[in-house]
């Protein structure tokens, strides 16, 4: 199952980006921090 993120500064939710380093889900459109702290459960 995917959840849909909709950003609250330019109310998208087509375009997330995930930076690995950081732990952040960005919105492509405007660069917003949408969340912080992802623990990526996949292999290093």
């Amino acid at each position: 199952m995917q959840t849909s993120i909709v950003c609250s500064v330019c109310n998208k939710n087509n375009e997330t980006v995930t930076d690995p380093d950081s732990g952040e889900l960005i919105c492509g459109n405007c660069g917003t921090v949408l969340l912080e702290n992802i623990v990526e459960s996949g292999p290093e």
